[in-house]
């Protein structure tokens, strides 16, 4: 005797195909939000990176501009240091400042790319509080070393 066993799919109302359905497009939609906190956790990490590039800059600037006036006073005071005739102190604390500016420079033109990329509207990326900081202080390096290199043809 030769049975064959036949195997019949259950009827599925239509209530559980369209519950079917729903779970898949919710499957969907779920993974499709998991790509996109993964952008966003890659986009803030490359705006903290901004920021540590603001900090080291700023810490830069800071440091060479009160480098400069210290070692101008040290300068001028009697017995100072031969090392201090060799390098002027406006030197050291220009180069301190344009590495400050070069640096910053660098991150925001990284991070406006980086921007780009990821799909950002060019304006929100030119007024995020990051770059608003990048730019003042961009600024204040620049006012600095154009005052250090023009100041004695504008006085």
């Amino acid at each position: 005797m030769n049975e064959e066993v036949i195997k019949v799919k259950p009827q599925l109302t239509p209530e559980e195909i369209q519950a079917k359905e729903a779970k898949k497009a919710q499957k969907k939609v779920k993974k499709k939000t998991e790509k996109e906190i993964k952008r966003d956790r890659v986009f803030i990490a490359f705006q903290r990176t901004l920021l540590s590039w603001v900090r080291t800059s700023t810490s830069l600037f800071t440091f060479g501009f009160a480098i400069w006036k210290l070692l101008e006073q040290q300068a001028q005071a009697p017995g100072n240091h031969p090392m201090l005739k060799l390098f002027s102190p406006k030197y050291i604390g220009v180069i301190m400042v344009f590495s400050a500016f070069i640096g910053l420079l660098m991150a925001v033109v990284a991070y406006v790319k980086i921007s780009v990329k990821f799909g950002r509207q060019p304006r929100y990326t030119w007024l995020d509080p990051a770059m608003i900081q990048s730019y003042v202080i961009l600024l204040l390096c620049f006012l600095v070393l154009f005052g250090a290199s023009f100041g004695r043809y504008l006085a």
